[in-house]
Protein backbone atom coordinates (compact mmCIF):
# COMPACT_ATOMS: atom_id res chain seq x y z
CA UNK A 1 0.00 0.00 0.00
CA UNK A 2 1.51 3.32 -0.98
CA UNK A 3 2.26 5.62 1.86
CA UNK A 4 0.51 8.96 2.13
CA UNK A 5 2.95 11.81 1.93
CA UNK A 6 2.68 15.51 2.40
CA UNK A 7 2.76 15.96 -1.40
CA UNK A 8 -0.38 13.94 -2.08
CA UNK A 9 -2.93 16.53 -0.87
CA UNK A 10 -1.22 19.11 -3.07
CA UNK A 11 -1.34 16.83 -6.11
CA UNK A 12 -5.00 16.01 -5.49
CA UNK A 13 -6.11 19.59 -4.80
CA UNK A 14 -4.32 21.33 -7.68
CA UNK A 15 -6.67 20.07 -10.45
CA UNK A 16 -9.61 20.89 -8.23
CA UNK A 17 -8.34 24.41 -7.66
CA UNK A 18 -7.76 24.87 -11.39
CA UNK A 19 -11.24 23.57 -12.16
CA UNK A 20 -12.82 25.89 -9.61
CA UNK A 21 -10.83 28.81 -11.04
CA UNK A 22 -12.09 28.02 -14.54
CA UNK A 23 -15.67 27.86 -13.29
CA UNK A 24 -15.24 31.23 -11.62
CA UNK A 25 -13.81 32.79 -14.79
CA UNK A 26 -16.63 31.38 -16.90
CA UNK A 27 -19.27 32.65 -14.48
CA UNK A 28 -17.69 36.09 -14.20
CA UNK A 29 -18.78 38.50 -16.96
CA UNK A 30 -15.88 39.87 -18.97
CA UNK A 31 -15.07 43.58 -19.22
CA UNK A 32 -16.63 43.69 -22.67
CA UNK A 33 -19.95 41.99 -21.83
CA UNK A 34 -21.55 45.36 -21.04
CA UNK A 35 -22.15 47.55 -24.07
CA UNK A 36 -22.40 51.16 -22.99
CA UNK A 37 -24.34 53.38 -25.39
CA UNK A 38 -23.23 56.98 -25.33
CA UNK A 39 -26.28 59.22 -25.66
CA UNK A 40 -26.02 62.90 -26.62
CA UNK A 41 -29.17 64.88 -25.85
CA UNK A 42 -30.21 65.84 -29.38
CA UNK A 43 -33.98 65.72 -29.81
CA UNK A 44 -35.79 64.38 -31.69
CA UNK A 45 -32.92 61.95 -32.46
CA UNK A 46 -31.97 61.35 -28.82
CA UNK A 47 -34.63 62.56 -26.38
CA UNK A 48 -33.36 62.27 -22.81
CA UNK A 49 -36.08 64.11 -20.88
CA UNK A 50 -39.63 65.37 -21.11
CA UNK A 51 -42.83 63.63 -22.19
CA UNK A 52 -41.19 62.09 -25.26
CA UNK A 53 -38.07 60.76 -23.52
CA UNK A 54 -36.82 57.59 -25.18
CA UNK A 55 -38.96 58.07 -28.30
CA UNK A 56 -36.36 59.73 -30.53
CA UNK A 57 -35.12 58.18 -33.76
CA UNK A 58 -31.77 57.13 -32.27
CA UNK A 59 -33.51 55.99 -29.06
CA UNK A 60 -35.68 53.65 -31.08
CA UNK A 61 -32.74 52.38 -33.15
CA UNK A 62 -30.90 51.51 -29.92
CA UNK A 63 -33.94 49.76 -28.47
CA UNK A 64 -34.43 47.80 -31.71
CA UNK A 65 -30.81 46.59 -31.63
CA UNK A 66 -30.75 45.88 -27.89
CA UNK A 67 -33.71 43.52 -28.23
CA UNK A 68 -31.66 41.51 -30.75
CA UNK A 69 -28.31 41.66 -28.92
CA UNK A 70 -29.18 39.49 -25.92
CA UNK A 71 -25.57 38.38 -25.48
CA UNK A 72 -24.71 41.80 -24.05
CA UNK A 73 -25.74 43.74 -21.01
CA UNK A 74 -26.75 47.23 -22.18
CA UNK A 75 -26.20 50.49 -20.36
CA UNK A 76 -26.93 54.04 -21.54
CA UNK A 77 -24.95 57.08 -20.42
CA UNK A 78 -26.09 60.60 -21.32
CA UNK A 79 -22.96 62.67 -21.93
CA UNK A 80 -21.65 65.56 -24.04
CA UNK A 81 -20.46 64.66 -27.52
CA UNK A 82 -16.73 65.15 -26.70
CA UNK A 83 -16.89 62.64 -23.85
CA UNK A 84 -18.71 60.03 -25.95
CA UNK A 85 -16.08 60.31 -28.68
CA UNK A 86 -13.27 60.20 -26.12
CA UNK A 87 -14.54 56.98 -24.54
CA UNK A 88 -14.76 55.29 -27.95
CA UNK A 89 -11.38 56.63 -29.07
CA UNK A 90 -9.79 55.22 -25.89
CA UNK A 91 -11.10 51.75 -26.75
CA UNK A 92 -13.72 51.58 -24.00
CA UNK A 93 -16.69 49.25 -24.71
CA UNK A 94 -18.88 52.13 -25.85
CA UNK A 95 -20.90 52.66 -29.02
CA UNK A 96 -23.13 55.51 -30.17
CA UNK A 97 -25.85 56.24 -32.73
CA UNK A 98 -25.48 57.88 -35.30
CA UNK A 99 -22.53 59.54 -37.01
CA UNK A 100 -21.35 60.58 -40.46
CA UNK A 101 -18.73 58.36 -42.03
CA UNK A 102 -15.64 60.52 -42.57
CA UNK A 103 -11.86 60.18 -42.05
CA UNK A 104 -11.99 61.87 -38.64
CA UNK A 105 -14.63 59.49 -37.34
CA UNK A 106 -12.76 56.50 -38.84
CA UNK A 107 -9.74 57.49 -36.76
CA UNK A 108 -11.88 57.35 -33.63
CA UNK A 109 -13.66 54.06 -34.26
CA UNK A 110 -15.34 51.54 -36.52
CA UNK A 111 -18.51 52.36 -38.44
CA UNK A 112 -21.53 50.17 -39.12
CA UNK A 113 -23.62 50.11 -42.27
CA UNK A 114 -26.24 52.92 -42.41
CA UNK A 115 -28.72 52.90 -39.55
CA UNK A 116 -30.64 56.05 -40.49
CA UNK A 117 -30.52 59.13 -42.69
CA UNK A 118 -31.81 62.68 -42.54
CA UNK A 119 -32.41 65.68 -44.77
CA UNK A 120 -29.53 68.05 -45.60
CA UNK A 121 -28.53 70.76 -43.14
CA UNK A 122 -30.17 74.16 -43.33
CA UNK A 123 -29.22 77.61 -42.13
CA UNK A 124 -31.55 78.31 -39.23
CA UNK A 125 -32.30 81.95 -38.58
CA UNK A 126 -34.83 83.99 -36.65
CA UNK A 127 -37.68 85.17 -38.81
CA UNK A 128 -36.73 88.83 -38.31
CA UNK A 129 -33.25 88.12 -39.75
CA UNK A 130 -34.28 85.84 -42.62
CA UNK A 131 -34.64 88.60 -45.20
CA UNK A 132 -31.22 90.03 -44.41
CA UNK A 133 -29.51 86.65 -44.85
CA UNK A 134 -31.45 85.95 -48.04
CA UNK A 135 -29.93 89.07 -49.59
CA UNK A 136 -26.50 87.37 -49.36
CA UNK A 137 -27.30 85.22 -52.40
CA UNK A 138 -29.62 82.65 -53.93
CA UNK A 139 -28.84 80.12 -52.74
CA UNK A 140 -27.09 81.49 -49.68
CA UNK A 141 -23.40 80.69 -49.46
CA UNK A 142 -22.12 79.70 -46.02
CA UNK A 143 -18.57 80.57 -47.06
CA UNK A 144 -19.67 84.09 -48.03
CA UNK A 145 -21.55 84.60 -44.77
CA UNK A 146 -18.47 83.62 -42.77
CA UNK A 147 -16.08 85.69 -44.86
CA UNK A 148 -18.24 88.81 -44.72
CA UNK A 149 -18.20 88.69 -40.90
CA UNK A 150 -21.48 90.60 -40.81
CA UNK A 151 -23.53 87.79 -39.29
CA UNK A 152 -22.46 85.77 -36.25
CA UNK A 153 -22.74 82.03 -35.74
CA UNK A 154 -21.42 79.16 -33.62
CA UNK A 155 -20.74 75.43 -34.05
CA UNK A 156 -21.21 72.26 -32.03
CA UNK A 157 -17.90 71.13 -30.52
CA UNK A 158 -16.40 68.12 -32.38
CA UNK A 159 -19.44 67.81 -34.63
CA UNK A 160 -19.24 66.63 -38.23
CA UNK A 161 -21.66 68.37 -40.59
CA UNK A 162 -20.69 66.63 -43.81
CA UNK A 163 -17.72 66.99 -46.15
CA UNK A 164 -18.69 70.26 -47.86
CA UNK A 165 -19.72 72.08 -44.69
CA UNK A 166 -16.76 70.80 -42.69
CA UNK A 167 -14.35 72.19 -45.29
CA UNK A 168 -15.96 75.63 -45.12
CA UNK A 169 -15.97 75.68 -41.32
CA UNK A 170 -12.35 74.51 -41.16
CA UNK A 171 -11.29 77.57 -43.16
CA UNK A 172 -13.43 80.01 -41.24
CA UNK A 173 -12.24 82.41 -38.54
CA UNK A 174 -12.30 81.04 -35.01
CA UNK A 175 -15.88 80.30 -34.01
CA UNK A 176 -17.26 79.79 -30.52
CA UNK A 177 -18.06 76.09 -30.02
CA UNK A 178 -20.87 74.94 -27.74
CA UNK A 179 -21.11 71.49 -26.14
CA UNK A 180 -24.86 70.79 -26.04
CA UNK A 181 -26.93 70.86 -29.28
CA UNK A 182 -29.77 72.62 -27.48
CA UNK A 183 -27.41 75.45 -26.51
CA UNK A 184 -26.99 76.49 -30.14
CA UNK A 185 -30.74 76.88 -30.66
CA UNK A 186 -31.06 78.76 -27.37
CA UNK A 187 -28.33 81.22 -28.41
CA UNK A 188 -30.02 81.71 -31.78
CA UNK A 189 -33.47 82.34 -30.33
CA UNK A 190 -32.02 84.68 -27.69
CA UNK A 191 -30.32 86.79 -30.37
CA UNK A 192 -26.78 85.99 -29.24
CA UNK A 193 -25.97 84.66 -32.74
CA UNK A 194 -27.57 85.45 -36.10
CA UNK A 195 -27.72 82.02 -37.72
CA UNK A 196 -26.93 78.37 -37.11
CA UNK A 197 -26.03 75.46 -39.38
CA UNK A 198 -28.30 72.69 -38.19
CA UNK A 199 -30.68 69.96 -39.33
CA UNK A 200 -34.26 71.17 -39.70
CA UNK A 201 -35.75 68.44 -37.54
CA UNK A 202 -33.81 69.03 -34.28
CA UNK A 203 -33.77 72.77 -34.89
CA UNK A 204 -37.54 73.05 -35.03
CA UNK A 205 -38.04 70.51 -32.23
CA UNK A 206 -35.84 72.47 -29.84
CA UNK A 207 -37.51 75.74 -30.86
CA UNK A 208 -40.86 74.09 -30.11
CA UNK A 209 -39.59 73.15 -26.64
CA UNK A 210 -38.72 76.81 -26.09
CA UNK A 211 -42.22 77.83 -27.23
CA UNK A 212 -40.72 79.79 -30.14
CA UNK A 213 -41.37 77.56 -33.13
CA UNK A 214 -42.90 80.38 -35.18
CA UNK A 215 -39.78 82.52 -34.71
CA UNK A 216 -37.53 80.13 -36.63
CA UNK A 217 -36.95 79.85 -40.40
CA UNK A 218 -34.85 77.25 -42.28
CA UNK A 219 -33.01 78.43 -45.40
CA UNK A 220 -31.21 76.21 -47.94
CA UNK A 221 -27.57 77.01 -48.69
CA UNK A 222 -25.08 76.14 -51.40
CA UNK A 223 -22.76 73.91 -49.35
CA UNK A 224 -25.44 71.88 -47.58
CA UNK A 225 -24.58 68.75 -49.54
CA UNK A 226 -26.58 65.55 -49.97
CA UNK A 227 -28.72 63.66 -47.50
CA UNK A 228 -26.83 62.82 -44.31
CA UNK A 229 -26.31 59.12 -43.56
CA UNK A 230 -25.85 58.06 -39.94
CA UNK A 231 -23.95 54.99 -38.74
CA UNK A 232 -23.09 53.43 -35.40
CA UNK A 233 -19.61 54.16 -34.06
CA UNK A 234 -17.74 51.62 -31.89
CA UNK A 235 -14.07 51.38 -30.82
CA UNK A 236 -11.12 50.08 -32.83
CA UNK A 237 -10.75 46.74 -31.04
CA UNK A 238 -11.64 43.07 -31.37
CA UNK A 239 -14.66 43.79 -29.18
CA UNK A 240 -15.66 46.67 -31.46
CA UNK A 241 -15.30 44.48 -34.55
CA UNK A 242 -17.56 41.84 -33.01
CA UNK A 243 -20.21 44.38 -32.03
CA UNK A 244 -20.20 46.09 -35.43
CA UNK A 245 -20.37 42.70 -37.15
CA UNK A 246 -23.42 41.73 -35.10
CA UNK A 247 -25.09 45.10 -35.67
CA UNK A 248 -24.52 44.85 -39.43
CA UNK A 249 -26.03 41.35 -39.45
CA UNK A 250 -29.11 42.54 -37.56
CA UNK A 251 -29.54 45.53 -39.86
CA UNK A 252 -29.14 43.46 -43.02
CA UNK A 253 -32.02 41.25 -41.89
CA UNK A 254 -34.33 44.02 -40.71
CA UNK A 255 -33.93 47.36 -42.50
CA UNK A 256 -36.36 46.29 -45.23
CA UNK A 257 -39.11 45.69 -42.66
CA UNK A 258 -41.93 48.12 -42.04
CA UNK A 259 -41.04 48.13 -38.34
CA UNK A 260 -37.60 49.57 -39.05
CA UNK A 261 -38.87 51.95 -41.73
CA UNK A 262 -41.27 53.43 -39.18
CA UNK A 263 -38.32 54.26 -36.92
CA UNK A 264 -36.61 56.32 -39.62
CA UNK A 265 -39.87 58.05 -40.56
CA UNK A 266 -40.59 59.13 -36.98
CA UNK A 267 -40.89 62.87 -36.35
CA UNK A 268 -40.74 63.78 -40.03
CA UNK A 269 -43.05 66.45 -41.40
CA UNK A 270 -44.86 65.79 -44.68
CA UNK A 271 -42.13 67.23 -46.93
CA UNK A 272 -39.37 65.31 -45.18
CA UNK A 273 -41.44 62.14 -45.03
CA UNK A 274 -41.86 62.09 -48.81
CA UNK A 275 -38.10 62.41 -49.32
CA UNK A 276 -37.33 59.75 -46.70
CA UNK A 277 -39.69 57.27 -48.38
CA UNK A 278 -38.36 58.08 -51.84
CA UNK A 279 -34.70 57.60 -50.80
CA UNK A 280 -35.05 54.77 -48.28
CA UNK A 281 -34.38 51.74 -50.48
CA UNK A 282 -31.47 53.37 -52.28
CA UNK A 283 -29.70 54.25 -49.02
CA UNK A 284 -30.70 51.58 -46.54
CA UNK A 285 -30.90 48.44 -48.69
CA UNK A 286 -27.48 48.65 -50.34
Amino acid sequence: MPRLTSKQPKEISTPLVLLMTCWALIAMPSWGDTLTWGVVNYPPFDITHGPYAGEGVNDRVRAFLQERMSGYEHAEVVAPLPRVLQEIHQGKPWCTVSFFDNPQRREIGLMSRPVMFHLPHSILVRRDKAEQLSLSGDPISLASLLNEKVFTTSTLRQAAYGENIDKVLAGAPSLYAYGDPAQGIQMLLAGRIDFLVEKRLPGFYMAMEEGKLEELVALPFAESGPIGIGRILCPHSKWGEEVIGLIDTILAKNVSSQAYRSIIEAWQQSEGLDIIREQYDQIMLK
